[in-house]
Parts: structure tokens; sequence; C-alpha cells
């Protein structure tokens, strides 16, 4: 996942999904997988409010197999879009 550093964060844009997926499929937690051996984005994504829930070992080896998740409830809802969308200009639209 990337986010423009200006306007949102990482976290905003999960925030953004996880009450996205709360209204439209009744969603009750989001959920990631996250780089096993990276402990600073381990500590981001607890700072954001997510649990670790464990390391994913049915796979074998991965290397994102960190698993983080928090309920969707507490999410504020969103009002504003994650992305700003402009017309299509210099060229033709249907071959955008």
């Amino acid at each position: 996942m990337a986010a423009d550093q200006e306007h949102r964060s990482v976290g905003a844009a999960v925030d953004w999904a996880g009450a996205s997926a709360r209204e439209q499929y009744q969603a009750r937690w989001v959920r990631v997988d996250v780089w096993t051996t990276n402990h600073a984005l381990h500590q981001y994504y607890r700072q954001q409010g997510f649990e670790f829930w464990g390391c994913c070992e049915a796979v074998g080896y991965y290397p994102s197999a960190a698993l983080f998740q928090k309920p969707t409830d507490p999410i504020a809802d969103h009002s504003l879009p994650l992305t700003q969308e402009s017309a299509v200009t210099g060229c033709d639209a249907a071959d955008a």
C-alpha cells in the first residue's frame, strides 16, 4: 500500500478501507499481514489500534506473515473520498 504523504497516511487509508467494508459488507475486522521482520512496522500498526494476531505458519516461509487486526466498530465513518477524481485530458477517455 502506498499513500500520498502530503494528504493522507497509510493509517487513514486503512481506516477508510475498514469503514467502507463495514458500511458495504458489515465487516467486523480490518486485517493486515505485515513483513515479519519489520518490527518498526509492527509498532506502527499497534499505534494505529491493531493487535498482533499471530504469524501465519500454514504456508511455509512467507516474508509477510505477521498478522494484525482491529475491529471496524471504533473507526469513524469516512465522509471524504480518499482520492480525488479528475477529468482525463489530452487523450481519448475511451483509451484511458
